[in-house]
């Protein structure tokens, strides 16, 4: 691995991170909204996940280690994405959150990388 991929990895695990984050409490208010407001907040849930998958697709081009599983994380991106537009985006909320494991371990991997090259304390 190296140091500019690894500061590259963290920051974009960081960034993408929020944007799950955000997303998921979204579905949270999204599921609160009377039927006939629920499509516009699904709506912006599709516009959000894209976003976020686009920030994926930047990471898996600028932070190419073999460890790193940004393909997994684009896949459960993809598969919330579907059951937004199913109209049942509540129900991405498992997906979003494993989403979330997947990229705390590649931000977790490239912290202990810059930590053990002293670039961290």
């Amino acid at each position: 691995m190296k140091t500019g991929e690894a500061i590259l990895a963290l920051v974009q695990s960081e960034k993408i991170k929020s944007a799950v984050i955000v997303i998921t409490q979204a579905l949270e208010v999204v599921s609160g909204l009377r039927p006939e407001e629920r499509t516009g907040g699904e709506k912006v849930i599709r516009i959000l996940l894209g976003i976020a998958s686009q920030e994926v697709l930047l990471a898996r081009t600028i932070a190419t280690h073999k460890d790193w599983d940004w393909d997994g994380i684009e896949s459960l991106l993809e598969r919330s994405a579907v059951l937004a537009d199913s109209g049942v985006a509540q129900e991405a909320t498992i997906h979003l959150a494993r989403a979330i494991s997947l990229i705390t371990t590649i931000g977790q991997r490239a912290m202990t990388f810059l930590e053990q090259e002293h670039l961290l304390q």
